[in-house]
């Protein structure tokens, strides 16, 4: 998840580590084609609304390619209508961020999905990628994927991360293990933190139509598989992305993958320098990880003053797997 409160004891910044049926308007035909595509997929119909909202209006303070420009910048976003109201339903929109001579950046709305579809939905969101892919064929695709995320254990596992045991002078008990659910995840509050997602998944989509609070998430297989063709890379502007089981399950589906192994907070990325890095400078995913390093390193407070970040080239890890096997079999008694 992107946290929205932070609550610490010590202040960590660590290092950034570098391994090696549509009826879009675009201009150009599929007998055309693109050089670059990018598309932030802004999964924000949930507690984190607000600020979602606020890096895409952020995009609009930097660099956009031109309108005929043969790269392309796409935003499938979907946000609440008001901070933490997940019963309004609004529609989904695919967004083309462009720049206009006359008119300067411009936010140019595609096409609007309809407002019972799910961001964090392996179908749909397959859907609207291939569709994407098809009213913009490309040489290279690249994705920025922002929402709630906890990691790689799978959606459900746990219906809350601890027990806090008052009567045992506040003691931390081990978590509950439960039996893994398919589908929607219904949402167990925490003591400690009321308000955020307590499952472990990537996505998040808040929904309470019935009087009751369900968040709609994907496993990691399911986000593989709803990637419908190859990435050159995926920008994780979300919590707790970054474990080499996440990087191994994807890195057939990109080459490169940048994310955060620890909470991401609610700023984000830096999305006022994201196209540029992007299209002025060709595609520099570790510019963006050290865009985002630098803002945190530069803050004052303590609890903002926290930021992980890592680069991964998804080729050398078979090569990772390869030897990890090996020292596993070779000390399994020891570990």
């Amino acid at each position: 998840m992107r946290r929205l409160i932070i609550r610490i004891s010590a202040i960590l910044v660590a290092a950034v580590s570098l391994v090696s049926g549509c009826d879009c308007k675009h201009n150009g035909t599929d007998d055309t084609g693109y050089k670059n595509v990018v598309i932030l997929y802004s999964a924000g119909y949930n507690n984190i609304s607000s600020w979602l909202k606020e890096d895409i209006n952020d995009l609009k303070k930097g660099f956009a390619p031109a309108k005929k420009s043969k790269d392309v910048f796409l935003i499938v976003s979907h946000n609440t209508v008001r901070t933490f109201d997940y019963y309004t339903p609004v529609s989904p929109v695919l967004l083309r961020l462009y720049q206009d001579k006359k008119s300067g950046i411009v936010l140019d709305t595609l096409k609007k999905y309809p407002d019972t579809s799910t961001l964090t939905d392996v179908t749909s969101m397959k859907g609207i990628l291939s569709e994407i892919k098809r009213q913009f064929p490309a040489d290279h695709y690249g994705m920025v994927f922002s929402s709630h995320s906890t990691g790689w254990v799978p959606k459900g596992y746990y219906a809350a991360p601890y027990d806090y045991d008052m009567k045992s002078g506040g003691k931390f008990q081990a978590p509950r293990r439960m039996e893994i659910p398919s589908g929607a995840v219904r949402y167990v509050p925490e003591v400690e933190e009321p308000g955020t997602p307590t499952v472990k998944s990537i996505g998040a989509t808040y929904k309470g139509p019935d009087g009751s609070f369900v968040s709609y998430e994907m496993d990691l297989h399911e986000f593989a598989e709803a990637l419908p063709f190859p990435l050159d890379f995926i920008v994780f502007d979300a919590c707790h992305s970054g474990g080499v089981e996440i990087a191994y399950e994807l890195k057939d589906k990109c080459d490169k993958l940048v994310f955060s192994q620890a909470e991401v907070l609610a700023d984000g990325l830096v999305y006022s320098e994201l196209g540029s890095r992007l299209f002025e400078h060709n595609m520099d995913i570790v510019g963006i990880a050290d865009d985002y390093f630098m803002q945190y390193t530069e803050k004052t407070g303590r609890s903002d003053k926290s930021a992980t970040i890592s680069v991964v080239d998804c080729s050398e890890l078979d090569e990772l797997a390869s030897f990890c096997k090996d020292v596993f079999n070779t000390y399994r008694t020891e570990l």
